[in-house]
């Protein structure tokens, strides 16, 4: 999956919060979930100059046990033991800057081990997630129909011919493959 990749790279800078949210999204779905956490998994378990790998994977889990589908919460829990590890291990030091990367990753994984451990804690942060999302949803939707002059019916009747406009192409294409076939 790209978008687990690309948001724990090796890059100097962070995952943005557009590209989690893109991943918490797609926790919902089964085959995606199956592709996500495999990856995190592998990247929690890279040592020395994959430092990075290891604490945007840490970043990435935290913001999906938050905001992503129960299953994240529940897969984390029981595997917090590699979390924990981590947060008591982890060691790296660049000798030419001679800078502490692992006391970050070690924090990072202390404090979602924390959240796993709490149940109440992880009910009122998932629960204080959801509630930003649909507010932020909300605000978005209204601004771009406010900013559009376009009320929510109209843009419900646009994206419905956009939808059977695709169908329709999509009917079309099966049409000249039985043509074709045939």
């Amino acid at each position: 999956m790209l978008q687990v990749r690309e948001a724990t790279s090796n890059d100097a800078w962070g995952p943005s919060t557009t590209l989690m949210s893109e991943i918490a999204d797609l926790t919902y779905n089964v085959v995606a979930y199956a592709e996500i956490m495999p990856i995190i998994w592998r990247r929690l378990e890279d040592t020395g100059r994959n430092w990075r790998h290891v604490y945007k994977s840490l970043v990435l889990l935290d913001y999906l046990v938050r905001t992503g589908s129960e299953r994240v919460a529940r897969e984390c829990r029981e595997r917090a033991w590699a979390i924990q590890g981590i947060a008591d291990s982890f060691d790296f030091a660049e000798s030419a800057e001679g800078q502490d990367h692992a006391a970050g990753v070690r924090e990072r994984a202390r404090a979602l081990t924390a959240l796993l451990r709490d149940d109440d804690r992880l009910r009122n942060e998932r629960a204080k997630a959801l509630k930003a999302r649909e507010r932020f949803a909300q605000n978005s939707s209204s601004v771009s129909a406010a900013t559009l002059g376009v009320r929510a019916d109209q843009i419900l009747a646009l994206r419905r011919v956009k939808f059977s406009l695709i169908v329709e192409g999509i009917i079309k294409c099966l049409d000249w493959h039985v043509v074709l076939f045939v």
